[in-house]
């Protein structure tokens, strides 16, 4: 007898959401006030947006002609936020 190939059934190439270049699916809590304010059509853009000032500011992100650490690790205390915020208010 001759094997016949299935019509249905099974994964089809190209199907399904495509990945975003350089992405990574994570989950983060979120003040309740804070995330009704951020914009509904794109909260990832939004919120990359929002990291990457923030860290620039903070010195964290390098531009990508200049080196960066190979292995650079931070750690953030309960101390670390508490000295953070307590600096935003003055």
């Amino acid at each position: 007898m001759e094997e016949t190939k299935k019509k249905r059934g099974g994964k089809r190439e190209g199907a399904g959401r495509k990945k975003g270049a350089d992405t990574k699916l994570i989950s983060v809590k979120i003040e309740t006030e804070l995330l009704g304010l951020i914009p509904n059509t794109n909260r990832s853009k939004y919120i990359n947006y929002a990291l990457r000032v923030a860290l620039e500011k903070d010195g964290l992100l390098f531009e990508e002609k200049q080196e960066q650490p190979k292995k650079n690790i931070f750690i953030l205390t309960n101390e670390d936020v508490r000295k953070y915020y307590e600096s935003k208010d003055n």
